[in-house]
């Protein structure tokens, strides 16, 4: 009995230490209890400062995105707009530029044709100046040709007048020889009459006095053959002398022909050298007048080339363009709020037993207590993830919102209804 108290003693010692570990893990589960339970709450309050803080800094950072996009947009629409204002800038100096230029060229197309006026009055000038010259030369060469002929006319006077004295000369002196001729022809008749008659009146008869005065008659004849020849001569003399005089005149008249000819030939080579000079001076003045028009017409076409080359040097009038979009405002994240914290049920305690079967029960006990514990902590929390999908299903039931998380809660939901 002793050894059966002693068991019994050692199954009261067991039941009592099996009673205070009952006791110890009914306490130690009201711990866990508590601790879970804070943990649960602290966990909620962490939950919901988390989320409010990533809240927060999502809202901070889309803001900062949305700020930084705004002065990136701000910066691009001032440089468009500085591009665009340098662009007028330089379109205006173009244009400043081209204005200066088509005044230029302007200019330039006055001075070359003040150029080409000067040269086509120096030119014509020159060409009046050669023309005057030239009727300078005409007269001069005409006068000396008149003269010329003057002094030809004046030879060929005192030539026909010195033939005209000559031959006058020659007649007084031919006509004084015959004079002379007889004058003597008739002394001779005197001299031979004064002869005969001496004969006769000497007494002489006879063949003596006819000789004698046939001797005298020879002698009279022949001084008359003689005056006779010598008048002869005489008039041949002047003949010739008439005729050399005739054709001295006649050469004369030749030489002052061909002369005159010479002449005539002479200014009719100076008028058509003169003609010549006009025609040709009236050639250079069209030439002139061709090459000063070319000259115009050169100058017009350089202006217009330069216009040219100038207005394809001008910009382009500048568009202000279209600004770059707007940055749209960045989309905001939808968090959901974190579910309040559901107290676990109290553990209950543990019946202890009076015996080895009881305490060996009250060991089982135990180990259902443990083993129940386990299961109803993993009960809570699948009671708690139950209740949150419920509750947010519920709260999604009720919402307008059509997304994949709405569509994944009412998927669990039929999911839980169905099982």
């Amino acid at each position: 009995m002793g050894w059966f108290n002693s068991g019994q003693d050692a199954g009261k010692k067991a039941d009592d230490r099996y009673d205070e570990q009952v006791e110890v893990a009914h306490d130690a589960a009201m711990d866990a209890w508590h601790h879970a339970n804070e943990s649960g709450d602290m966990n909620y309050v962490n939950a919901v400062l988390s989320n409010e803080a990533q809240k927060y800094n999502l809202e901070t950072q889309i803001l900062w995105q949305e700020e930084t996009a705004m002065r990136q947009w701000d910066y691009e629409a001032e440089q468009h707009l500085e591009e665009y204002n340098a662009k007028v800038g330089a379109y205006n100096k173009s244009e400043r530029l081209y204005g200066a230029q088509v005044g230029l060229n302007e200019y330039a197309r006055r001075l070359a044709d003040e150029s080409a006026g000067a040269v086509r009055e120096e030119r014509l000038d020159a060409v009046k100046f050669e023309g005057m010259k030239a009727g300078i030369e005409t007269s001069q060469a005409k006068t000396d040709i008149a003269q010329q002929k003057a002094g030809l006319n004046i030879n060929l006077y005192k030539q026909r007048s010195n033939v005209d004295l000559q031959k006058q000369a020659a007649a007084l002196k031919s006509q004084q020889r015959r004079a002379e001729s007889a004058f003597n022809s008739e002394k001779q008749l005197v001299d031979m009459i004064r002869a005969a008659g001496s004969t006769r009146a000497k007494g002489q008869a006879g063949r003596s006095a006819q000789k004698n005065i046939q001797a005298i008659m020879a002698t009279g004849g022949r001084a008359q053959a003689q005056l006779a020849d010598q008048i002869t001569r005489g008039d041949s003399a002047y003949n010739l002398e008439m005729m050399g005089l005739d054709k001295s005149l006649i050469y004369g008249d030749a030489e002052h022909k061909l002369a005159t000819a010479g002449l005539t030939s002479k200014g009719a080579y100076t008028d058509m050298l003169h003609d010549l000079g006009v025609q040709q001076r009236d050639a250079t003045k069209l030439s002139i007048g061709s090459a000063y028009d070319r000259a115009l017409s050169k100058s017009e076409f350089d202006e217009y080339g330069a216009n040219l080359h100038a207005d394809a040097q001008r910009m382009s009038e500048p568009g202000f363009g279209s600004l770059p979009p707007k940055p749209l405002e960045l989309p905001r994240a939808i968090l959901l709020d974190p579910m309040m914290n559901r107290h676990l049920p109290e553990p209950r305690e543990g019946a202890g037993s009076g015996g080895v079967g009881a305490a060996q029960g009250a060991a089982n006990d135990t180990s259902m207590i443990v083993n129940g514990f386990l299961s109803l902590a993993t009960a809570g929390l699948m009671a708690m993830c139950d209740m949150r999908v419920k509750h947010e299903a519920t709260l999604l039931e009720y919402t307008e919102v059509n997304d994949a998380l709405a569509m994944l809660a009412f998927a669990v939901k039929e999911l839980r209804e169905h099982s």
